[in-house]
């Protein structure tokens, strides 16, 4: 599928050098980049793997939550 995006000059012009050090064209930099970029994204966490500690109990208010955890830690 072919698609059209706007690049600055400058930006073009980089990404030409960077093509020709790869012995690439600019189209296959750029599907590369892109795939990368994706590979990326997919390896990322979900935010609410992260956030274990209110993952059971959303609805728990800050002082209850607070009473919860260690003593060290307030």
């Amino acid at each position: 599928m072919r698609t059209t995006v706007y690049i600055e000059k400058e930006k073009l012009q980089a990404l030409t050098m960077l093509a020709n050090d790869y012995r690439i064209s600019r189209a296959a930099l750029i599907r590369k980049a892109i795939d990368a970029l994706l590979e990326q994204s997919l390896k990322q966490q979900p935010t609410e793997d992260v956030f274990g500690i209110l993952k059971e109990g959303k609805e728990i208010d800050g002082l209850t939550l607070q009473k919860r955890l260690p003593s060290e830690w307030h």
